[in-house]
């Protein structure tokens, strides 16, 4: 009598490869997303507060990627897509938040910025104690992982109401409707990130629509309070 309960669709679907060392009958496969608790809503001032500290322009269009430092995490990438956008004449800024599990890596990002002269315009703020709290102060987030299980940093960030860009890895398309509840580029491709961020950018009325979309999808399948009455019903018997 053993059930198997998955974070995301993705899982089930590496479940029937592995079906002949795990005999189990579809129904005791279950998806059970997490739950994210919903962020209070950073002040104006926070927000300010943050960004001088960080040395980024107030009222600049500012992008943020949050998580580990190491290559599987694609910061590289959003600084390639920012570097194209600033050739273009673009007005973007970008905080690199998380800490470092490669040093080497952290410096090779750090010599990229440099040599591409983003020291101004790109920022590494290093681990910070509640990510969730400081979202809301972005135009948009970005998750640039080459793999990623289900993608908690975008529920995250759209409960905040913040716009957010993933890669299609994992179970990221699963939290990102394309078009609709924010935006998806083909993973590894810099030049992709670029093409979302530039329609952020471009078009504020599609940020705020994706913003909105975003939160409300994310309010009605990611709350703890979702998340623990499904448990509950699955764990009785009862889903």
């Amino acid at each position: 009598n053993k059930n198997i309960i998955g974070s995301r669709e993705a899982v089930q679907g590496c479940l029937w490869l592995c079906f002949c060392f795990l005999p189990l009958p579809a129904q005791h496969i279950r998806t059970l997303y997490y739950g994210v608790p919903k962020p209070p809503s950073p002040d104006a001032g926070a927000c300010r507060e943050l960004f001088g500290t960080h040395g980024l322009a107030p009222g600049g269009f500012t992008v943020a990627i949050f998580g580990r430092i190491e290559p599987g995490k694609g910061q590289h990438l959003l600084i390639a897509a920012v570097a194209e956008l600033v050739r273009e004449g673009r007005d973007i800024q970008a905080l690199v938040i998380g800490h470092a599990m490669r040093e080497a890596y952290l410096v090779e990002l750090r010599a990229r910025v440099e040599s591409a002269g983003l020291e101004q315009r790109i920022r590494f703020a290093g681990f910070h104690p509640e990510p969730p709290a400081i979202m809301g102060c972005f135009d948009a987030v970005v998750l640039a992982s080459k793999e990623e299980t289900f993608g908690l940093v975008l529920a995250e960030a759209m409960r905040a109401g913040t716009a957010v860009i993933g890669s299609r890895a994992g179970g990221v398309p699963e939290i990102i409707d394309a078009g609709k509840t924010g935006l998806l580029f083909t993973t590894g491709d810099a030049g992709d990130l670029a093409r979302g961020l530039r329609q952020l950018l471009g078009d504020p009325e599609l940020r705020q629509r994706l913003a909105r979309a975003g939160e409300a999808f994310a309010d009605r399948q990611f709350s703890e309070e979702r998340h623990f009455a499904r448990l509950t019903e699955y764990l009785s018997g009862a889903a």
